[in-house]
């Protein structure tokens, strides 16, 4: 009976919120939306006994703007929970939350980050309406078991400069409209259930500097539009089904330090601007069909921590420029056919 009654509350915050919501939002509203956010989350049962009165600004985890008095900032990690770490003062949660990430965060239209990360129960999908936060710059839902797919429009965030959905169940392919977050930083969607191609405009996104898709079920070819991305540093597009060959002017990237594009199905050659850089410190190519002999063109100023070029159809000689190089950390080159 209890939980019936906190659902039909829950029901009726929503209803009631709704109707404000085409009013310009106030602190009032906001608390209604994190109040409602607060009871969908922990599926009735009450989310944090530090949660309560009605300022929620005070509430552990809310930030507001001191002069408006609006919701700026949501931090929910459950790193910050007393059962994981020693109380700290911070939060004091009433156990592993559960339930779905409410409609009414997106009456929030003041908010600038989102985190709701690691609780492993939070399950259900992504509000759609959560592109309609103009000034969202930060939206991780890491560590959760969200499903369903990418809001379509989420390149209406034009804001976004981090976008974390991690470890999560989420399936359906990467919109298209992602190209068009143009602050994006930091784009993490690994070890869920992607598929799909890559958006052939990917470079479009000129601000990215890490972009990790491992561990999904990707397909298609790397577009080659990802060798434009001047600030990019981190790639990992590791363990999917991606095919097709490693675009050419990948190695020319300025910054790049890690590529990791291992256990796809990679083929033909490698490019010679991978072992030229003087940048690339972890590249892994390794478990893909690469074939062709290796560049003689390694450089003396190239730092390799790790280079795993193992399982795949590489032939003739080790080129001699590879005892060149400034440092040699981890090197694989195993279960290929080179000469011995």
């Amino acid at each position: 009976m209890r939980l019936m009654l906190n659902k039909v509350w829950l029901i009726c915050s929503i209803l009631l919120l709704i109707s404000l919501s085409s009013v310009n939002g106030t602190s009032s509203t906001d608390y209604g939306a994190v109040a409602a956010l607060g009871n969908a989350i922990s599926g009735g049962g009450g989310t944090a006994t530090t949660w309560s009165g009605n300022d929620c600004c005070t509430w552990p985890g809310i930030v507001c703007d001191p002069d408006t008095l609006r919701v700026t900032d949501i931090v929910l990690r459950a790193e910050d929970a007393p059962d994981r770490v020693p109380t700290n003062g911070k939060l004091v949660w009433s156990g592993d939350w559960t339930g779905l990430i409410s409609d009414s965060i997106c009456l929030l239209d003041q908010l600038s980050t989102l985190i709701v990360s690691d609780w492993n129960s939070i399950s259900g999908e992504i509000p759609a309406c959560i592109t309609s936060l103009s000034s969202l710059r930060i939206l991780d839902l890491s560590g959760n078991k969200i499903s369903g797919g990418i809001p379509s429009d989420i390149g209406k965030l034009s804001q976004l400069i981090v976008l974390n959905l991690a470890d999560n169940e989420i399936f359906g392919s990467l919109p298209p409209s992602v190209v068009n977050l143009g602050s994006l930083q930091l784009l993490d969607i690994s070890n869920n259930k992607i598929s799909g191609e890559i958006p052939s405009e990917f470079g479009e996104m000129k601000m990215l500097s890490s972009a990790t898709l491992s561990q999904n079920q990707i397909s298609g070819s790397i577009p080659a539009s990802i060798a434009t991305l001047s600030r990019m540093a981190d790639l990992d597009l590791s363990m999917n089904q991606i095919s097709g060959s490693i675009p050419e002017g990948i190695g020319s990237t300025p910054v790049l330090s890690t590529l990791n594009l291992c256990s796809n199905q990679l083929s033909g050659e490698i490019p010679a601007t991978l072992f030229s850089s003087k940048g690339l410190s972890r590249l892994n190519l390794s478990r893909n069909s690469l074939e062709g002999k290796l560049p003689d063109n390694f450089c003396s100023e190239s730092y390799f921590t790790v280079l795993d070029l193992s399982y795949n159809k590489l032939s003739g000689e080790v080129p001699k420029s590879i005892r060149s190089v400034k440092y040699m950390g981890t090197l694989d080159l195993s279960n290929n056919n080179f000469e011995a």
